[in-house]
């Protein structure tokens, strides 16, 4: 009797584990666009197929007027167009949300939102109206708030729930992994899971690049509770909802300075942030596509014990991830029973996206292998190669009118116009003010019954206009 009770036992969890379906969410760093050289992050060269939800990143914050509405937050680089180009972008792969928050945006208006009604009356409209245009599956709210802000966040979340479930819209939520004290005080873990769909940690803040002492961005375990590992279950355990946790993957570097070149281990004495790399040009920061190619001529260690990948040269130090930290943490979330609901690769735009030191996107596909269909992995793409009008992925400006683009993808082509006073920039992917853009414009402007063309002379060039 107990050996067939062991069988069915051992069959159920088989069975059981075989229905776990991962979500990957892949984040999107609207920051990408700042970026320079082989850091400057294309739409085409998001994976989209990898992904289940996009996320686009760092994308709106609230209305500094006090209104209470929403807006892009950075109107140079994030505006109809891009919005456009990421809401057009593989329509039946993923679902795409859009972020509010982020490490850029003023906290002080959202939280003034918060404790308004009026002005979150306004936020929900003005949302909805946002993501009803762009046809958006739902919005990521990633601000950290306080404990003074625990309550109004709670109902806020409660209010936005009804607000979007009513258009069959998702709400994810953005949260610190850190189980400090400060945290444990401003997150009620129960009520955010119940209002959310889903419940992203995000484990890359145990460390501080500008901080006093070398950290891991993210280990798996830690002597100081302030591991992945950890947190992870503490929000299981107070959540109850382990189905809509979100495992955040973060795939950066977070770089140091040594106070002493001759002590390269975690909680050595820092002097703070690392230099900037010359193309993300943000200090104690690097993306993977610029470390991997570096670390060929440095020191690289892995900490069994943290399950944490480093290196360092001279008096820099980093800590990373690479494929077997990644494994080690993946092999951690597919242990835990029930299943979570996936992962939040943060962020895709991160990874070695073309290829510098192997496979393109060599890190997402670590994650893929591990949580996903592993046959993703050796699907060839369809070839545009001498197809038409695309020969080949990538974007194209028209010949003679700067105004004109088109993107080329799986030999679909898609046609833009930049707004009036902007040119698109081939090498960055972006319109651009006019006087920022080389250009000549080499078009006939020509109006319906001028003289000058009949249908046998028509120039190539001609631009009909009313």
């Amino acid at each position: 009797m107990q050996l067939l009770q062991l069988i069915l036992f051992t069959l159920g969890w088989l069975l059981y584990q075989a229905k776990a379906d991962y979500k990957i969410f892949c984040y999107w760093d609207a920051e990408s666009v700042d970026r320079h050289n082989i850091s400057h992050f294309n739409t085409w060269e998001l994976s989209v197929e990898f992904c289940t939800h996009i996320v686009y990143g760092g994308a709106l914050a609230i209305d500094p007027k006090g209104t209470g509405t929403v807006k892009l937050l950075d109107e140079r680089n994030i505006n109809d167009d891009t919005i456009g180009r990421f809401a057009r972008m593989a329509r039946n792969i993923s679902k795409k949300l859009i972020s509010l928050g982020g490490w850029k945006m003023d906290t002080h208006m959202f939280i003034k939102m918060l404790k308004d009604m009026r002005m979150r009356d306004r936020f929900y409209t003005s949302l909805l109206s946002f993501l009803t245009k762009w046809k958006l599956a739902g919005v990521q709210i990633d601000v950290e708030i306080s404990t003074q802000d625990r309550k109004a966040f709670l109902i806020f979340l409660e209010e936005l729930q009804v607000v979007l479930h009513g258009k069959k819209l998702l709400l994810l939520v953005t949260v610190p992994a850190r189980l400090d004290a400060y945290n444990r005080e401003a997150y009620d873990i129960p009520k955010i899971a119940r209002f959310a769909d889903f419940v992203s940690l995000v484990t890359h803040d145990y460390s501080d690049p500008f901080g006093k002492q070398l950290r891991y961005t993210a280990p798996l375990y830690a002597n100081d509770s302030s591991g992945v590992a950890q947190s992870l279950a503490h929000w299981v355990q107070q959540s109850k909802r382990p189905g809509k946790l979100i495992l955040g993957l973060p795939l950066f570097a977070n770089s140091y300075t040594m106070a002493n070149a001759a002590a390269p281990r975690v909680g050595a004495a820092s002097r703070g942030a690392g230099q900037q790399h010359k193309f993300s040009r943000r200090p104690g920061f690097m993306i993977y596509g610029e470390l991997c190619s570096m670390l060929r001529t440095w020191h690289t260690e892995y900490d069994q014990q943290a399950e944490a990948a480093y290196a360092y040269k001279g008096n820099l130090w980093v800590s990373y991830e690479n494929e077997r930290s990644l494994r080690a943490k993946l092999l951690f979330l597919k242990q835990q029973q029930p299943p979570l609901a996936g992962v939040m690769i943060w962020s895709a735009d991160a990874d070695d996206f073309r290829g510098n030191c192997g496979k393109p996107n060599g890190l997402l596909r670590t994650i893929i292998a591990g949580i996903g269909d592993a046959r993703l992995l050796t699907t060839p793409k369809p070839t545009t190669e001498g197809i038409g009008l695309c020969p080949h992925d990538g974007w194209f400006r028209h010949p003679w009118d700067c105004r004109l683009y088109h993107e080329c993808r799986d030999a679909q082509r898609t046609d833009f116009e930049c707004l009036k006073g902007y040119y698109f920039h081939v090498e960055q992917a972006e319109c651009l003010p006019v006087d920022k853009v080389p250009c000549d414009d080499d078009f006939v402007n020509w109006r319906p019954g001028m003289r000058g063309y009949s249908f046998e002379d028509l120039p190539l060039n001609l631009r009909v206009v009313q």
